[in-house]
């Protein structure tokens, strides 16, 4: 601190607040209002220093008091004022007194890919202990698209289950006062990066249901020299499908991101990176919408030619 240094506490109120409450009951804690920073990109020669401070964690405060650990199931409920749920948040770890919960002022993030089967010609993939491996493409920009919408400004109320019993408090997202857009354009850039996330969450169920599918046809019909012929022709034909959601030939290594192009779903999160991530707050340009609009489109054709394929007579034969 070279002798001067100063610490400034950004939130004090669960000190206040516990002074007068009963130590042997519940707590929740009043929340203070949210300011919806966008992030400031600082110079890239800054570097680090000793002299230079540190933010406090981005978001909501969420502070509650516990007498004891014996709670079986704690969750934050993060809700919009007609009380539809927009995150649920269940703390790693609580403890008898004090806790913090940060909400990022987001929803829900996108659904994760869960795939199944290996690329061709590669046998050494992994998997966890569930049977999948996540699609990992390594690039900043598509990873950034996963991340859920920020909460536009208003009222929100966070409700605290603990062992069913429900305690609510009310607190405002604001916006941010550093920025040009209005509330307009924020809502319009809300509307289209909600639009885009439900496009990415099919993008995803359609890669799973693929992927489901395809390990079904290469591991269940070894034994039946007919059947497993067309099963590898309809494996085959699916996964011409699936080449078109996403770059089947990544296998989780790093440089595998940089060999083919990404496909619908690295596009589409590419695409909500532009503004989830790092965009101000304006609406999209007249260019994101148009290629959300052509993506979408993509989209439709192959899952037409997927309802296509599942309803082949193999598929109702091994239902009987």
């Amino acid at each position: 601190t070279y002798g001067r240094g100063i610490f400034i506490l950004d939130d004090i109120s669960p000190f206040r607040e516990m002074a007068n409450s009963n130590q042997n009951e519940v707590n929740f804690m009043p929340i203070q209002d949210a300011y919806r920073f966008q992030q400031i990109q600082s110079m890239k020669n800054d570097g680090t220093s000793l002299i230079r401070g540190q933010n406090p964690s981005y978001g909501a405060n969420i502070d509650f008091f516990l007498p004891d650990t014996n709670s079986q199931e704690v969750t934050i409920s993060i809700q919009d004022m007609s009380e539809n749920e927009i995150r649920k948040i269940t703390p790693r770890k609580i403890t008898a007194g004090v806790n913090r919960i940060m909400w990022d002022l987001r929803y829900e993030r996108t659904k994760t890919p869960k795939l199944k089967v290996n690329p061709y010609d590669v046998d050494w993939v992994t998997y966890n202990e569930d049977g999948w491996r996540p699609l990992r493409t390594w690039d900043i920009d598509v990873n950034n698209g996963k991340l859920g919408p920020k909460a536009i400004p208003g009222d929100y109320q966070a409700v605290l289950n603990i062992d069913g019993e429900k305690y609510n408090q009310t607190f405002q997202v604001l916006k941010d006062p550093n920025t040009a857009g209005s509330l307009k354009d924020i809502k319009a850039q809300f509307k289209y990066l909600m639009t885009l996330r439900s496009v990415i969450n099919n993008n995803v169920d359609l890669i799973n249901k693929i992927e489901e599918i395809r390990f079904s046809l290469q591991n269940d019909y070894e034994n039946s020299s007919e059947k497993k012929a067309r099963a590898d022709q309809l494996d085959q034909q699916l996964y011409e499908v699936e080449s078109n959601l996403f770059d089947v030939k990544l296998t989780g290594a790093r440089e595998d991101a940089f060999r083919n192009p990404n496909k619908i779903y690295g596009r589409l999160c590419a695409l909500a990176s532009d503004l989830t991530r790092y965009g101000a707050d304006f609406k999209p340009t007249n260019q994101q919408i148009e290629v959300a609009e052509l993506l979408i489109d993509r989209l439709q054709k192959q899952e037409t030619k997927f309802e296509v394929l599942v309803k082949d007579d193999f598929f109702d034969s091994e239902k009987k």
